[in-house]
């Protein structure tokens, strides 16, 4: 049986992964690149901590898919009793040709959003450190620049999204909220290296292969 995967925070301490609760559409002008609109209430889905992936880690594009979108997005991670235990960034990885067909479908976007490992996320900063914002959030692919954002410019902030989720499923300690993407999702390819940032404070590296 294999391990769960454990958070790293920046002080060196460790936390079990716990799931991950990700909300769709949270930046309208990531919505309106989709060609949708702003939901009244939160989209939630879920990854399970086999999504995980650390910084540094190669990642294996998924066979089933032909096209695997980045989502850069501030991750949430929750300490005790509805605390923030801190920040990271990370990449929402999406097998969009899946999610599209499920779409249409009008079936669930599971094999598109939460396969193993494609959720992988920077070290931890504890929120002591860094405060809870607003961050800037960025992208860059192969040293090109992707995706720029401020997490002003979420339609839900994290303290509302905290209250929406933990209503709905009790949050845990270790649990993440992703908390959405802003605009500038494109397609990564074999080879492509990737990097994302929070502020100037962490940074997250993956390779795909």
């Amino acid at each position: 049986m294999t391990d769960r995967p454990h958070w790293m925070f920046t002080d060196g301490t460790t936390m079990p992964v716990g799931t991950m609760y990700c909300i769709g559409r949270n930046y309208a002008a990531h919505a309106a690149e989709m060609g949708a609109a702003v939901p009244t209430d939160p989209i939630v889905f879920l990854k399970p901590p086999s999504a995980y992936a650390a910084t540094d880690s190669v990642i294996t594009l998924p066979s089933f898919s032909t096209n695997v979108h980045h989502e850069v997005e501030l991750v949430v991670v929750m300490g005790p009793d509805r605390t923030i235990a801190g920040y990271a960034v990370g990449l929402d990885l999406t097998a969009r040709d899946l999610q599209a067909a499920a779409k249409q479908r009008g079936e669930p976007w599971a094999t598109a959003k939460s396969w193993a490992r494609s959720a992988p996320v920077s070290h931890v900063v504890p929120a002591s450190q860094i405060g809870h914002g607003p961050f800037t959030l960025s992208l860059e692919v192969n040293g090109e620049q992707r995706q720029h954002g401020s997490t002003g410019l979420m339609e839900r902030s994290v303290a509302i999204l905290v209250d929406y989720l933990d209503s709905i499923f009790t949050l845990q300690e270790g649990d993440c909220i992703f908390t959405g993407t802003p605009e500038g999702v494109a397609r990564v390819m074999a080879g492509d290296v990737a990097t994302a940032r929070l502020d100037d404070v962490i940074t997250l590296t993956v390779q795909f292969a």
